[in-house]
């Protein structure tokens, strides 16, 4: 009660020794203060000039982390990508497409799919339908002759040897591998989107 009568303004109430009373702070409680936060750069470039290069580079190569294939290597399905078409949609007006690549999707450990570029007479310009049943492969081309092949496990004759690109999915992340000089090695490397 004695205090009290010693406050005579607002200002009084806002001296050191009140505030300390009313609110008291430990040592152990005293406020550290953080450190300054690094400065956040940002490089504005103009549209369509990017130099961001979004692969990884490794002269050894990226491999698949995990097995994918049964011992038999014969668990994946084919499909087919023509260029200049989505998959849902066939123009059977162009008599001149060409095939882009096959896929082997991978079923069994993770989500693996292989891109091969086809082989002759799979990756001329004459082809007017292509269809894919199991690991079938019927090519019409323009002239009237229908080619019919097997994507079979090891060598074959549609598709090439080695596959020149490889997504694979590993924890939550989607991968794709691209060899760029036919080695065998997957020299490139880059997340997609899932």
């Amino acid at each position: 009660m004695d205090f009290c009568s010693q406050i005579t303004s607002a200002q009084g109430l806002v001296n050191d020794s009140v505030l300390s009373r009313l609110f008291p702070v430990t040592q152990e409680e005293k406020r550290v203060q953080p450190k300054a936060a690094p400065p956040i750069v940002v490089e504005i470039a103009p549209v369509g000039k990017s130099k961001v290069d979004v692969w990884e580079y490794k002269d050894s190569g990226w491999v698949i982390p995990f097995k994918y294939k049964n011992e038999r290597a014969d668990n994946y399905s084919v499909s087919v990508k023509v260029k200049g078409e989505d998959n849902s949609h066939h123009d059977s007006s162009n008599s001149n497409k060409k095939i882009e690549y096959f896929k082997k999707a991978w079923t069994g450990n993770g989500s693996v799919a292989e891109y091969f570029h086809p082989q002759s007479p799979y990756d001329q310009p004459n082809v007017i339908s292509v269809s894919v049943a199991d690991k079938r492969v019927v090519l019409i081309t323009n002239d009237g002759r229908e080619i019919t092949g097997h994507v079979t496990p090891g060598l074959n004759t549609v598709i090439q040897d080695k596959p020149y690109s490889v997504e694979y999915t590993e924890s939550e992340n989607r991968w794709l591998l691209v060899d760029e000089d036919n080695d065998s090695k997957y020299e490139k490397r880059r997340q997609v989107a899932r």
